[in-house]
């Protein structure tokens, strides 16, 4: 677990009950649950990602969701700098909205991160940041 600190895993032990052959997993505390975030990371956001004052009507109503995603996403270890966040078109519909964000992982290499709201609810909150709404 002191090798793993700050990196959110969950641990179990597999137990197999002498009665059976089934196995059971029991979930272990983590003693290291407060260590330093591995590879803790606060990537820019670049100027003109986010454009709320674009959005289709309908869609406005999410707009805080923007910066909530992208909050999210410059955490990600590898995220070196977000470049766009939006509302995906293909992936999501006004009535369940899915939010895409493009980040730079590496010179010239981009990612798409594809969140739905209660992914990004639940992800922003335990960030442990001020809530916009």
């Amino acid at each position: 677990m002191e090798t793993m600190a700050g990196r959110d895993i969950t641990y179990q032990q597999v137990i197999s009950p002498q009665s059976s052959y089934v196995l059971k997993a029991l979930i272990i505390p983590d003693r290291c649950v407060s260590a330093t975030r591995y590879m803790a990371n606060c990537a820019f956001i670049e100027d003109g990602a986010i454009l709320p004052e674009y959005l289709k009507p309908e869609l406005k109503q999410y707009a805080e969701y923007l910066n909530k995603a992208a909050e999210v996403v410059r955490r990600d270890p590898y995220c070196q700098a977000i470049q766009f966040v939006n509302f995906s078109g293909d992936k999501g519909s006004p009535n369940k909205p899915v939010i895409l964000v493009q980040y730079r992982r590496a010179p010239s290499k981009w990612v798409n991160r594809y969140m739905t709201l209660a992914e990004i609810d639940k992800q922003y909150s335990a960030l442990g940041l001020p809530n916009n709404s």
